[in-house]
């Protein structure tokens, strides 16, 4: 016998006056380098062909979520309200340390099949983990 899975859900806004709960169906967790790329011409006259190219690693890395799933219904001002107020929001995600996050975009889904007695709304949202700089010290 194995144990029941525990519900995994996101908190947004934790102890702020925005505060709601996601129950996400897909999260994906993605990272980005920052690389340079340096491409120089070649003359092919006096060359044995293209050079290669240099990559400049700047040691920056992205953090970025993309995340599938519901909210309540009456909760959708709320998420309106953390998009459109700007700046970072609190991110409570499986039991990892907080995060803040800035969204990058944000995709309501009034699903007509799926409406009748359903009190969920579908969302995408795109967010970069990070801190706001107008907000920093």
């Amino acid at each position: 016998m194995t144990d029941a899975k525990t519900v995994t859900v996101i908190v947004l806004d934790s102890g702020g006056t925005n505060e709601f709960t996601i129950y996400p169906t897909r999260v994906e967790d993605v990272r980005n380098k920052v690389l340079d790329k340096l491409t120089f011409p070649q003359d092919t006259e006096t060359s044995g062909g293209p050079s290669d190219t240099l990559i400049l690693d700047l040691l920056q890395v992205e953090k970025r979520y993309i995340v599938k799933g519901y909210c309540a219904s009456a909760d959708l001002t709320k998420l309106k309200n953390v998009f459109n107020l700007g700046g970072v929001v609190k991110f409570t995600y499986q039991g990892l340390p907080d995060e803040y996050i800035n969204f990058e975009k944000l995709q309501i889904v009034e699903d007509i099949k799926r409406s009748g007695e359903q009190d969920e709304t579908e969302i995408t949202f795109t967010a970069i983990v990070g801190v706001d700089l107008l907000g920093a010290e």
